[in-house]
């Protein structure tokens, strides 16, 4: 009979929720995943809208390395404080996650998720050591005292004032929920101006957002073991590869950088540059120099955008000549730089950066009016290069001019982002043939022929009074005249 007593104890605790208190270790670990889960269920845009809002009056340097560090706190700060705070619909995003993972979590998943939703925002200052990973604080705002389980935190923290989402353990024992924010007596005036005597914070959640808005804009005290672990991180996200895992872009920027550390130029790095010119390297130098600006190499990411630029002018030389298959036109290279961002984990900044870029390009284009403007240029120097190339030592030209000649027409295929190939094709003598139709008026079969020279990379021309005249290479245009439609 004691037996069955006790058994059925056991299972009105377990119907009523009444665990045995969890272990801290274990609770943490679980706490940590849950919220990370529900992290990730939040839409990014949304983090960052409250990031923007921070950061709009924040003293933030592109090219400081620790500035890096507070936009990473901020983008932390910003997502719990979004997970925790109500919606127009209603619930929080915490509250909706919970909701959902209730169902089919398991008992072990429930008490932590049991301790999630009853997780607030304190105020605290730590006290004193209660036992080895215990640690005594005051709570600021209800002068109580809690006990907080954390295996992380060094005993040089006492008497550091905090801000921290705490989720309870049992009793008067908790588990923080997210970083601990270090403040200093401006941060922390912040937060006590919510204090309302005899009821603590008046709004918890209000209070959150106006510290962490105080820190992201001024700054916080670095604490070690405490927020110092942002710097590590900033310096694994944001930070240069070592030297051994180097590719052939970071190599390039690094030649770049060396170069105008010694005031010099170099055409070899400006002709490597143009070779790998193609829209991939061009979103991966951009998105390369957004991040190394974000650590603070400031003068890797000038490198790394005289790269893109060089990519940028070269592509859009070659659209402008219509050299190689693919699309190489502007609005090619903004579609490769969304995708970078969208799919690639490429950093936002590499959008504004593109643009910044693109109306320096369209603005070196100032002697260019337009498509006319730029095929006579493009016409005078292919003109050039075959007048130069026609310099040979058969012509009776010395090797001296030979070799002049030969340096000239490296220098423009360099600068207009042609090559030989390019040039033998145009040397190459374009034909026509005309097909008459036999015919004065125009038939439904007619609306054919420029299909069929897109088909066979012709020109159409129609002829008057009647007939069709295909333009291109002879074999080319050989296929086009046996068409049947013709």
């Amino acid at each position: 009979m004691a037996r069955h007593d006790r058994a059925t104890a056991r299972k009105f605790d377990r119907d009523e929720g009444m665990a045995p208190k969890p272990e801290p270790r274990r609770m943490a670990q679980q706490l940590e995943e849950l919220c990370f889960d529900a992290l990730t269920k939040i839409p990014t845009a949304k983090v960052m809208d409250v990031v923007m809002q921070w950061a709009a009056k924040a003293d933030i340097d592109p090219g400081d390395a620790e500035s890096a560090t507070r936009v990473m706190e901020a983008t932390a700060l910003a997502g719990l404080l979004t997970l925790f705070s109500p919606t127009l619909l209603g619930p929080s995003p915490l509250e909706r996650y919970i909701r959902q993972r209730r169902a089919d979590a398991s008992w072990d998943e429930r008490g932590a998720l049991e301790a999630l939703a009853k997780t607030e925002f304190h105020l605290l200052r730590f006290e004193s050591l209660a036992a080895p990973q215990t640690f005594v604080l005051q709570d600021l705002a209800s002068g109580e005292r809690l006990y907080l389980h954390d295996e992380n935190i060094p005993q040089s923290v006492m008497q550091v004032d905090v801000a921290a989402w705490l989720a309870p353990l049992s009793g008067d024992e908790f588990i923080a929920v997210g970083p601990l924010t270090p403040l200093d007596a401006k941060a922390l005036a912040e937060g006590l101006s919510f204090l309302r005597p005899g009821k603590g914070l008046s709004n918890p959640r209000r209070c959150a957002a106006a510290v962490y808005r105080h820190v992201v804009r001024h700054g916080a005290p670095r604490i070690a073991g405490v927020n110092d672990l942002l710097d590590d991180a900033a310096d694994g996200v944001y930070g240069l590869p070592d030297e051994s895992e180097w590719d052939d872009l970071d190599r390039l920027a690094a030649a770049f950088t060396a170069q105008r550390r010694q005031q010099s130029s170099s055409e070899d790095n400006i002709r490597v540059a143009r070779s790998m010119a193609g829209a991939v390297h061009l979103a991966h130098a951009l998105s390369r120099s957004a991040i190394s600006r974000h650590a603070g190499h400031a003068e890797f990411a000038d490198s790394f955008a005289e790269v893109g630029f060089i990519m940028m002018e070269t592509l859009d030389r070659r659209a402008a000549a219509s050299h190689g298959g693919q699309d190489q036109s502007l609005a090619a290279m903004a579609e490769e730089i969304e995708r970078a961002i969208a799919q690639d984990g490429a950093p936002e900044s590499t959008r504004p950066l593109f643009e910044s870029l693109r109306l320096r390009l369209i603005a070196t284009r100032g002697a260019r009016s337009g498509a006319a403007a730029e095929d006579d240029e493009l016409a005078r120097v292919l003109q050039r290069i075959q007048a130069l190339r026609a310099k040979t030592l058969s012509q009776g030209c010395t090797e001296q001019e030979v070799l002049a000649a030969a340096e000239k027409v490296a220098e423009l295929l360099d600068r207009y982002g042609l090559s030989l190939s390019e040039i033998e094709m145009r040397e190459r003598p374009c034909e026509g043939v005309g097909v008459d139709t036999g015919r004065k008026r125009r038939a439904p079969i007619d609306d054919c022929a420029p299909a069929i020279g897109v088909f066979c990379d012709c020109k159409v021309l129609c002829g008057r009074p009647r007939g069709k005249h295909f333009l291109a290479f002879r074999t080319i245009w050989s296929a086009a005249v046996i068409c049947p439609a013709c």
